[in-house]
């Protein structure tokens, strides 16, 4: 029973519980961060993914873009960039505008053109 109300046993039973409770609240403090840094790992691989993918996509719609100007004819081409709807900073917007003053004049030609894949059937 004396045991039991020894100060001195006691104060090292409470320094002991708590430095083993501090340890496993380190240990999950820890395994957290872990656990976080991976996740944002994966979530940094992901969005650099879809980076590239959306660049990806940007390029082939800009050289559509460009490609296509051709056969708008020269008359109609300000206008239909005005109506792409580019914000009036786009970075395409200066491209559009000078491709459509020196891209040649395909346009007449695509009646012609719609004739004769019409006459082959497709």
């Amino acid at each position: 029973m004396f045991k039991a109300l020894d100060p001195d046993r006691w104060a090292k039973e409470v320094e002991v519980h708590k430095r083993l409770a501090d340890e496993k609240a380190n240990a999950l403090v820890e395994e957290a961060q872990r656990k976080f840094d991976a996740e944002k790992n994966v979530m940094s691989k992901r969005e650099s993914a879809a980076v590239t993918k959306l660049l990806l996509l940007y390029g082939e719609a800009v050289s559509a873009a460009v490609t296509l100007l051709a056969w708008i004819p020269k008359s109609r081409r300000l206008k239909a960039i005005e109506g792409a709807g580019l914000s009036a900073d786009s970075p395409l917007k200066p491209t559009l505008l000078r491709d459509a003053q020196e891209a040649p004049d395909l346009g007449p030609d695509l009646p012609s053109l719609f004739k004769s894949v019409s006459e082959l059937g497709v």
